[in-house]
């Protein structure tokens, strides 16, 4: 499953901390300027949005069971739900909106449902 919201994925040696990160492509305006274009009162339509790469962390423990995942072809289902988590993540970092915040409480719900139901059955 592939991520409609950005040109690109791409692992990246400059994250640290987190799993991932949003950069424009050169030809895309940043998300700083486009939410000053925004302010000043730009329609929706008239701010070109996009031009994001999604960078990732290859060592972050996130990243890392991911690709294992992926590459045991288990839990394949799963990952387009998390990938999108990474990219709202990324969002979020960055300061902007989310596209669709319903979706993400959806998609995090889940994820703690899911944990709390492991702690219960331990």
């Amino acid at each position: 499953g592939k991520l409609p919201e950005v040109e690109s994925v791409r692992l990246s040696s400059r994250l640290t901390g987190s799993a991932s990160c949003l950069v424009a492509t050169e030809s895309a305006m940043g998300p700083q300027m486009e939410r000053l274009m925004r302010r000043l009162g730009r329609e929706e339509d008239q701010v070109p949005t996009g031009g994001r790469i999604l960078e990732l962390n290859p060592k972050h423990p996130v990243v890392v069971k991911m690709c294992s995942l992926f590459e045991s072809g288990t839990g394949r289902e799963r990952l387009a739900g998390w990938a999108s988590l990474l990219y709202e993540q990324a969002v979020i970092a960055e300061g902007s909106r989310l596209p669709d915040p319903s979706s993400f409480a959806e998609r995090v719900n889940s994820l703690l449902l899911s944990e709390l139901e492991k702690e219960n059955d331990q």
